[in-house]
């Protein structure tokens, strides 16, 4: 892999190599793209063996996991990008977000399963805590309480499950 300097430009992740056209890559032409994997490559790519081996913040995965996952969202967004739609677009770029703004929508019931599937069997979140808090709390927006620590127990210690 290319590494950033003055003279060979950004690093480019591993599944948009230099000279091939990857269907749905924007990594050369998307400032946003080329900053989150470069940022990836930047933090793994002096990694070794012994060091994809150690465990995350993300309970029962190792950093190998965490990265394939991180991969595997990169291709299905790249199959999704490229995938023609039929019809005319019904949302846009503003309009599209609408529908994941609170409430217990479907995104939110997946978030919320998404959490659970992060925390241990023997963790249970706080009875008085609604799904946006929850969601909140669990990706760190929102800071634990004392009271959130004492009903968490050890648990608390996992969060936030994200960030």
């Amino acid at each position: 892999m290319r590494r950033a300097g003055p003279t060979t430009g950004p690093a480019r992740p591993p599944w948009c190599p230099p000279g091939t056209a990857v269907a749905g890559c924007t990594h050369d032409r998307d400032p946003a793209a080329r900053g989150a994997y470069d940022g990836i490559t930047a933090v793994v790519s002096g990694l070794d063996d012994a060091d994809l081996q150690r465990p995350t913040r993300c309970r029962g995965w190792l950093v190998a996991d965490l990265l394939f996952h991180v991969l595997c969202d990169a291709q299905r967004a790249l199959v999704a990008l490229a995938s023609p739609a039929e019809g005319p677009a019904d949302v846009d770029d503003v309009s599209y977000w609408r529908a994941f703004a609170g409430g217990s929508s479907d995104a939110t019931r997946v978030a919320v399963a998404t959490m659970d599937g992060l925390l241990s069997d023997d963790a249970v979140r706080p009875a008085g805590w609604n799904d946006p808090e929850y969601l909140l709390k669990a990706t760190g927006r929102l800071p634990l309480s004392d009271r959130d620590r004492r009903d968490l127990g050890e648990a608390a210690g996992w969060f936030p499950l994200l960030g």
